[in-house]
């Protein structure tokens, strides 16, 4: 006795998937996920960021000289204990040495919960979504946009070093294992919708 085994539903439960991607402004499960994939890959970035700022990492040192520019200025007055026991009063910089974190407009760019006014983007285009830097949010102490400070810092100039700070995740990074899991889960939400 022959068995026949209907695709149709198959095939349209993929052409509904593949509509709802190819579509930015559509609803549903899957976009849902893909726009998850955006707090996904800001959140690693900013932890990236933060890590790559205290030195060690990928990013080049600060160079001596933005060292003590940021360290002038009103220094706070602290007691220090030397040897011998004396107790010497001695000013301290008030500059952070964090490399790209001056005044934290960068790195707060790629906070999850942010929206464009913060100089950071995040957007639905067909079949993904946009993440990084953009806008025309002017930073406080440069005449650059946040977005063009950053893609100056990202490429680097004869002045600057390269600084990368918009990259793609390593395979085992755990904002990949999220955006698996957040699109399998869509998927199988969309799947038991028609099946139901």
């Amino acid at each position: 006795m022959p068995v026949t085994i209907d695709l149709g539903v198959l095939s349209r439960f993929s052409a509904d998937i593949e509509a709802e991607l190819a579509d930015p402004s559509a609803s549903g499960p899957v976009r849902d996920a893909i726009f998850a994939w955006g707090e996904f890959y800001r959140s690693w970035a900013k932890l990236r960021f933060s890590k790559q700022s205290r030195g060690g990492g990928e990013w080049p040192p600060l160079s001596p000289a933005t060292i003590r520019g940021r360290r002038k200025g009103k220094g706070k007055k602290l007691k220090v204990k030397r040897r011998g026991g004396k107790t010497e009063e001695m000013s301290v910089g008030q500059g952070t040495v964090r490399i790209l974190y001056d005044t934290g407009t960068l790195i707060g760019a790629l906070d999850p919960k942010l929206n464009v006014e913060s100089g950071g983007v995040q957007e639905n285009i067909p079949f993904g979504i946009t993440v990084g830097y953009g806008g025309s949010s002017k930073h406080e102490k440069f005449p650059n946009t946040i977005a063009g400070l950053a893609a100056i810092h990202q490429a680097g100039n004869e002045k600057l070093p390269a600084r990368p700070i918009i990259v793609t995740p390593p395979d085992d990074a755990n904002c990949i294992r999220k955006m698996s899991r957040a699109l399998a889960d869509a998927i199988t939400q969309e799947w038991r919708k028609r099946a139901g």
